[in-house]
């Protein structure tokens, strides 16, 4: 619970209107050049803490406040204004690795195209970074199923491109994912090369299909092939493995089941 208000007390920005941004850490990152990673972000993540906080008895409690509904449900919505802003355009799907992001007019949350980058990765790439992003809506999906007005426009446009070159087994590298633009940006996100070779970026990508509408004539079949290569030997390097096993706990059900855990 401490940790809780600690983490929205200084990792979240509040200085525009009702937006609620999460940064990159307490000193670094936020709006516009500051500069910020779409896969930081984990709504399904802000709900659980939300609903704890909640349920945790306001007497045990010493030197510090709980965070209240209100304020968690902007860092969810703000969440995915961000998400909505910096997602490729005509069901492209991807996000980049790196983005800013500011506020209009109109209190929009927008592509403000700057140039910002961290850890080494490029961008403009649907990368190591990037790909985290599709497994934390996807958990969101899990805990929260009814919230599907948030998290499935995000996820659907991976459901269409994967269903798009669905082969019976597999994915090809090189059309699935092919280039595609966000909104007000001059620059293509491109896919990591070889992604579908690459736990790190085929697992949490593959966690999506967790929510997979049953009006795709392939979700099933789309599911069982993406479990079938994440039943595969694990890998052998600490970063892969990982994605690996959690893409495994989300796609057989385990993140469900927590979900209804954590609600009870």
């Amino acid at each position: 619970d401490a940790s809780a208000s600690a983490f929205f007390e200084f990792n979240v920005d509040k200085s525009r209107g009702d937006h609620r941004l999460l940064k990159l850490g307490s000193c670094w990152g936020g709006w516009d050049g500051n500069g910020n990673n779409p896969s930081y972000h984990s709504p399904g993540a802000y709900r659980a803490m939300r609903d704890f906080q909640m349920s945790f008895p306001a007497s045990d409690r010493n030197g510090y406040s709980g965070v209240s509904t209100a304020e968690w449900d902007k860092l969810v919505i703000t969440t995915y204004g961000l998400l909505q802003a910096v997602q490729c355009s005509d069901d492209g799907a991807m996000v980049p690795n790196w983005c800013t992001v500011g506020v209009d007019a109109n209190n929009n949350i927008y592509h403000t195209g700057g140039s910002f980058s961290g850890s080494g990765t490029p961008q403009y790439e649907y990368g190591s970074e990037a790909a985290r992003a599709t497994f934390r809506v996807a958990l969101d999906a899990a805990f929260y199923p009814e919230m599907a007005l948030f998290w499935s426009p995000y996820l659907s446009s991976f459901h269409f491109r994967l269903d798009s070159t669905f082969g019976g087994s597999g994915w090809p590298s090189d059309t699935t994912f092919p280039n595609c633009r966000g909104p007000n940006t001059l620059s293509d996100i491109s896919i990591f090369s070889s992604w579908e070779s690459n736990t790190f970026i085929y697992g949490p990508t593959y966690s999506s299909l967790i929510a997979a509408s049953t009006n795709i004539a392939n979700a099933q079949a789309m599911t069982d092939a993406a479990g079938r290569i994440l039943a595969s030997s694990l890998p052998s390097s600490y970063y892969p493995r990982c994605w690996a096993m959690i893409s495994n706990l989300v796609l057989n059900g385990a993140m469900e089941s927590a979900g209804k855990t954590l609600r009870q």
